[in-house]
């Protein structure tokens, strides 16, 4: 079931995209998806150093649902989304290698073959 969505506002689902997800998948994923872009690694394919990433972050529904009676309407709510994005670097640490090392991990190839 798809949400209420205003196409033509980014804050209520402007540019979001209709998943063809079960409703029970949809829940059990909404406090994890985050960065969307990253949620598959085929997107994220041919991203480099430098590059920005933008993503959707989808808030929950503004207020939880009550107890209704018989003939009361049922409230619509929705939900926002907030624009994002980062800029890919690189990092890390190098650590030197070791003589002692080096020479352990030659006598365990030599008892290997």
């Amino acid at each position: 079931m798809a949400s209420q969505q205003l196409w033509v506002t980014d804050s209520l689902g402007g540019y979001l995209s209709n998943n063809r997800l079960s409703r029970q998948l949809r829940y059990a994923a909404q406090p994890l998806m985050v960065f969307r872009d990253h949620c598959d690694i085929e997107d994220a394919a041919g991203r480099n150093r430098g590059d920005i990433v933008y993503f959707d972050k989808i808030s929950n529904i503004s207020t939880a649902g009550g107890t209704l009676s018989e003939t009361a309407t049922i409230p619509r709510r929705n939900f926002t989304v907030k624009k994002g994005s980062l800029q890919l670097v690189e990092y890390g640490n190098k650590k030197v290698a070791v003589r002692r090392l080096l020479l352990e991990a030659l006598k365990l190839l030599r008892l290997i073959r």
